[in-house]
């Protein structure tokens, strides 16, 4: 369990966000910004839009808890994604790898769809920031 106070926020008459929060408040001690990570693989291949995605959330993690935090603390991500179509399509396959690294941990989120990405072989881009306790 995390050491930060964090609260989502769900203004009166508003219907739930869909797998994300509309907003968060957090305190803690200190703020982490994590530069984006497409979501290749080890030998340097890509895989399908939900590896891809699996592959990035695990970066993200990883750099949250050597910076000594948790899924708990990730408070924003931004999602980059050059086949938005690709990605809904494959919406049940993306909700499966998000559960696999974050559970039912839902930061504030936003996507965006891009012409592409700084790879051209990457589908997938997923930057976050976070509170440190």
């Amino acid at each position: 369990m995390s050491n930060i106070n964090f609260t989502s926020i769900q203004p009166e008459g508003w219907e739930r966000g869909r797998g994300h929060a509309h907003a968060v408040v957090s305190q803690g001690s200190k703020v982490i910004h994590i530069s984006g990570f497409t979501g290749r693989n080890a030998d340097g291949s890509y895989g399908s839009i939900p590896q891809q995605f699996e592959n990035s959330l695990k970066k993200i993690v990883e750099v949250m808890k050597t910076a000594g935090g948790d899924v708990e603390n990730i408070t924003m991500m931004r999602i980059y994604c050059s086949n938005p179509k690709g990605y809904r399509a494959a919406a049940k396959e993306v909700g499966g790898a998000y559960r696999n690294v974050l559970g039912k941990h839902f930061p504030a989120m936003m996507f965006v769809g891009v012409t592409e990405l700084m790879s051209p072989d990457a589908a997938i881009e997923i930057d976050a920031e976070g509170v440190l306790p």
